[in-house]
């Protein structure tokens, strides 16, 4: 309460990135590096060439790490993406995934291996409004898919800018860019 998330005493702790991950954990990537580029310059008789010593931060190179964050009410997900070795067609029920690191990682795949034939199943995802199977964030990753593979059709658009979800309509208009 009333502090920051995450915080440190150790002078080598260097967050550079964090990410969602498969299991819905929340990781942090730690560089853990003592000097990054103040001590390439720090002439020896300088009084951050002294600091750095006294601190011992010019030893700690490539001891990087990696933190997971897990919420004393949640339960990992046990569940190993094999995304890899699915096909496009297969990638798509992924877009529906309550966790960002699967629909991200389904959508990069399908786009990465040029399928187009996924062109009307996808179509249909954004046109479905329906809340049980294709809830906005699949429409939304649908849509991105599309315009990635780059088989988007202006009509698609058009009907996306009407849609009653504000996201939708959002996207709609961030792909229509290219056409204006």
């Amino acid at each position: 309460q009333d502090k920051d998330f995450l915080a440190s005493s150790d002078f080598n702790f260097r967050p550079v990135n964090t990410y969602t991950g498969p299991d819905g954990c929340f990781y942090i990537v730690d560089m853990y590096h003592g000097i990054i580029q103040e001590g390439e310059f720090a002439e020896d008789d300088s009084y951050l060439n002294k600091k750095i010593k006294a601190l011992g931060l010019e030893k700690n190179k490539g001891y990087g790490r990696i933190y997971r964050i897990i919420h004393k009410d949640f339960k990992p997900d046990k569940t190993k993406p094999h995304l890899l070795s699915q096909s496009p067609m297969e990638l798509i029920q992924y877009l529906s995934h309550p966790n960002g690191w699967w629909r991200d990682m389904a959508q990069q795949l399908m786009i990465i291996h040029g399928d187009t034939s996924i062109k009307s199943k996808l179509e249909k995802i954004v046109q479905d409004t329906s809340l049980d199977d294709h809830h906005p964030l699949a429409r939304i990753h649908a849509l991105w898919t599309l315009d990635g593979l780059e088989i988007i059709d202006q009509s698609l658009i058009l009907h996306a800018i009407h849609d009653q979800d504000p996201q939708i309509r959002k996207t709609a208009i961030w792909i229509s860019e290219k056409w204006i």
